[in-house]
C-alpha cells in the first residue's frame, strides 16, 4: 500500500520586511545578504500566529487534492514556533478547519521537523492505520527572533502543506531516510530563560555540506539510479550557499536546486513544502519527474526523500 502526495499548498503573511530595511540598522549590506545567504526580502506576521498561516496553507492543499476537511483522518504540524503551549497547533488547525475527529499532533524536528512528520504520516498509511493525511509545516521565527541581532536576517514566517492519501499514483513517496546525531543544539538553541534563539551560521553550514551530499547520493544509488535521473532538488532553503555547495558536492546543476530563498528566506519547517507548493504553482513538476526532498535542522536533524512525481 502506497503513499502519495495527492495536493500542496502554502501561505505568507503579508507584512514584508526587506535587506534594506534591515540593513539600515545592522552592521551589514542588503548586497551582502543577498550574495552570500540568497534573500532580498522575508515575510513576518503581525497579528497572524503559526496555527493561522497552517490553516491557510491547508486550504489550497486541500483543495488541490479536490478534498474536505471532513476527508483527514490524520494531521501533523511541524513548528518549533507553536501558537500555544497547550494544546498542539495541530489541535487547533483541527478545530478551525472542521477536521476535528482526525488524528492530530505536533513534531518539533527544527527545519527537518516536515520531513520528519512526512516519514511518519507515510508509514501510518502505508501500514493502513489512516488513509488521508494532512503534513504541514508552519513557523513564525520572527516571534523568537532578537531583530537587533544580525542573524535576524536568515529567516522568514509562513506556512506549507501537503495532502498524503493511499493509493498508487503520481506523487508516490518511494522512500524516505531519517538521521539525528544529538549535539543539544550547538548550531541553533534558545537557550533556557530566553525569548529569542542564538545560532552559529558556519557551524550549521559545516554540518549541512558534511551530511547532507552522502545522504542524497546513498538514497539516489539505493533505487539503482544516479543524479541525472533526478528531476529537482528540494532543499529546506538553509541559505543559497549551502544549496550550492551541496550541488556542487553531488554534481547536480544548481539550476535544477528548487529555492525560495529570495522572496521568503529561511521558513524553517515550512521551507519545503512551500517550495514545493511553489515549483507546483509554477508549472516546473511533470508526471514521471522524480524529485529528491532535503532538510537539515539544529539538534543535529537531517532527512532525505524520493518521490515519484
Amino acid at each position: 500500500m502506497k503513499a502519495r502526495i495527492t495536493g500542496t499548498g502554502f501561505y505568507v503573511p503579508p507584512t514584508v520586511v526587506t535587506n534594506d530595511s534591515l540593513a539600515a540598522y545592522l552592521p551589514t549590506s542588503s548586497a551582502w545578504i543577498e550574495r552570500h545567504l540568497g534573500l532580498r526580502e522575508r515575510r513576518v506576521v503581525k497579528e497572524l500566529d503559526t496555527a493561522d498561516l497552517a490553516c491557510a496553507a491547508t486550504g489550497y492543499a486541500l483543495d488541490a487534492a479536490g478534498l474536505m476537511a471532513t476527508d483527514i483522518d490524520l494531521l501533523i504540524v511541524a513548528t518549533t514556533t507553536p501558537a500555544r503551549i497547550a494544546p498542539a497547533t495541530a489541535s487547533l488547525v483541527a478545530e478551525r478547519l472542521g477536521a476535528g475527529r482526525a488524528v492530530a499532533f505536533d513534531i518539533a524536528a527544527v527545519c527537518s521537523g516536515f520531513m520528519y512528520a512526512l516519514s511518519l504520516a507515510r508509514h501510518m498509511i502505508e501500514a493502513g492505520t489512516q488513509r488521508r493525511a494532512l503534513v504541514i509545516g508552519s513557523d513564525t521565527f520572527s516571534r523568537i527572533t532578537d531583530w537587533q541581532d544580525r542573524d535576524c536576517v536568515y529567516f522568514g514566517d509562513g506556512a506549507g502543506a501537503v495532502v498524503v492519501e493511499q493509493g498508487p499514483g503520481p506523487g508516490t513517496i518511494a522512500d524516505l531516510h531519517l538521521f539525528a546525531y544529538a549535539d543539544g543544539g550547538k548550531g541553533f538553541t534558545v537557550l533556557p530563560g530566553a525569548a529569542t534563539y542564538t545560532m552559529n551560521g558556519p557551524a550549521i553550514k559545516a554540518h549541512a555540506l558534511s551530511v547532507l551530499p552522502g545522504a542524497i547520493s546513498d538514497l539516489v544509488a539505493a533505487h539503482g539510479l544516479d543524479m541525472a535521473d533526478i528531476s529537482w532538488l528540494v532543499p529546506h532553503q538553509a541559505g543559497i550557499g549551502v544549496l550550492r555547495g551541496v550541488a556542487e558536492k553531488i554534481g547536480y546543476p544548481f539550476e535544477r536546486v528548487l529555492t525560495s530563498m529570495g522572496e521568503y528566506g529561511n521558513t524553517a519547517a515550512a521551507s519545503i513544502p512551500l517550495t514545493l507548493a511553489l515549483a507546483v504553482q509554477a508549472g516546473k513538476l511533470e508526471p514521471g519527474q522524480r524529485i529528491v526532498l532535503v532538510s537539515v535542522g539544529a539538534g543535529w536533524t537531517w532527512a532525505v526523500g524520493l518521490v515519484e512525481w
